[in-house]
């Protein structure tokens, strides 16, 4: 709940006045795993300056909700959905809840790529096993780098041009595409990967 972040928040700002750390510069990442948790989620996102992701925590919400855990993930779909929401809504990172065979590498890179695609920063991981298969997954590749930087050439282009509308590869390049363009080239950036 709101109370559990302001509480948390106020007893971490006295030990980094204790410490004379800067107020805030530990941040806190907030396990979402019961129905009412999920319930608040978007006022738990906002509820202090620390707060700087959501975590679904699926095991304990299953449980919460008295439904079967599967390989699948039906029964948290909607849980996953809605976390991202309130998340991106908050201005906040997602991240989605460990795959839990550790010998299953065909699910794990499945289940990766569907929190991928709705939105999640990144998964959680119960075994090394599964590190290199996330990171790939959600890092961007060579070709996604790549689009990006045309995506912003063309826009580039387009201004010194004085055109309003721009197209790349046949397809019209508007602000939801350009955004999606830097947020792969920070990223690329951020990783060593950029040129």
């Amino acid at each position: 709940s709101v109370e559990d972040i302001l509480a948390v928040d106020a007893f971490m700002s006295e030990i980094e006045t204790r410490l004379d750390q800067e107020k805030g510069s530990v941040g806190i990442m907030a396990l979402i795993e019961t129905a009412k948790g999920l319930e608040n989620a978007f006022a738990i996102a906002g509820a202090a300056g620390r707060v700087k992701a959501l975590f679904l925590g699926a095991e304990d919400l299953t449980a919460d909700l008295r439904c079967q855990r599967t390989k699948e993930g039906r029964e948290i779909e909607y849980a996953r959905a809605r976390l991202v929401t309130a998340a991106r809504a908050a201005g906040i990172d997602a991240y989605d809840t460990p795959f839990t065979d550790v010998t299953d590498d065909e699910g794990i890179r499945g289940d990766a790529l569907v929190a991928k695609a709705l939105g999640f920063s990144g998964k959680a991981a119960i075994s090394p096993r599964h590190v290199e298969v996330i990171n790939e997954v959600f890092s961007p590749s060579p070709a996604d780098i790549e689009y990006a930087y045309e995506v912003m050439e063309a826009i580039r282009q387009a201004q010194a041009q004085g055109k309003g509308a721009v197209a790349l590869r046949g397809k019209m390049v508007d602000a939801p595409i350009v955004a999606r363009a830097r947020q792969v080239i920070a990223m690329a950036e951020e990783m060593g990967m950029g040129r």
